[in-house]
């Protein structure tokens, strides 16, 4: 996507604020608009849009984990890592979810919380999963 690679940022805002003008209320429009802001360093823009992206669609984690990295670049590390973990439930794709894992492990790490046990753990040979609330 025109969003990962840096040198096509302006192509991809062009693009992204003519769909918003057409769809303002589609929330993967507006996930892709607040990821524009969030890439172009604009935190606080970003974070409205990501918001309202995440009031119309609740149960899409891809959109949850944008807030949740919008929320750590805003150092509200609690709120990531709340978010964080609501991307993790409501994630299928492994790689996607083995990704939101790792930031929410390394979060967690960082402000000294116990993490979660990950809910597909190769060690864990078909066993029950068992997910421990991040506690202090």
């Amino acid at each position: 996507s025109y969003l990962e690679d840096s040198k096509d940022m302006a192509k991809a805002e062009s693009f992204i604020v003519k769909a918003v003008e057409l769809k303002p209320n589609d929330p993967y429009i507006l996930d892709s608009y607040g990821w524009l802001l969030f890439k172009q360093g604009k935190m606080d823009l970003a974070l409205k849009q990501i918001e309202h992206a995440v009031d119309l669609k609740p149960e899409e984690g891809v959109i949850i984990e944008h807030l949740a990295d919008v929320y750590l670049k805003l150092n509200m590390k609690q709120k990531a890592l709340a978010a964080y973990e609501k991307a993790l439930d409501r994630i299928a794709d492994p790689k996607d979810q083995s990704r939101v894992n790792q930031k929410y492990e390394n979060l967690a790490n960082a402000i000294g919380i116990r993490a979660r046990i990950p809910a597909s753990r190769p060690d864990m040979d078909g066993q029950e999963e068992v997910q421990v609330k991040a506690e202090k």
